[in-house]
């Protein structure tokens, strides 16, 4: 089961900042374990994404061989992804985020 969007919004934490639930489980899947890693290179790069896998096994969780490259490529393209989504919204709003997103240095 993923989530697919742990990011520090849908986290919750105690005083000592230790994880005690995830909100918005409406993107939840049986998918990808790379899904849940993914922001943690995007918001952070490899360093971060080592330490949050790292923990993950840690706790238990599998970490195959190639699950940090796994998680970089779905960051990398998630522009795509949201693309799809402004295309089918047709709002002008997503269609220009999504634009931004393909072409950052425009």
């Amino acid at each position: 089961m993923t989530h697919g969007e742990i990011y520090p919004a849908h986290v919750l934490l105690d005083q000592d900042g230790a994880i005690t639930g995830v909100l918005d489980w409406t993107t939840a899947r049986v998918d990808d374990p790379a899904r849940d890693f993914a922001f943690q290179y995007g918001a952070a790069g490899d360093e971060i994404l080592q330490v949050t896998l790292d923990a993950y096994e840690q706790a238990g969780g599998h970490v195959h061989p190639g699950l940090a490259a796994q998680s970089r490529h779905l960051w990398e393209a998630s522009p795509l992804g949201y693309t799809i989504y402004a295309l089918t919204t047709g709002a002008e709003a997503d269609r220009a985020a999504a634009a931004a997103m393909l072409n950052p240095e425009a």
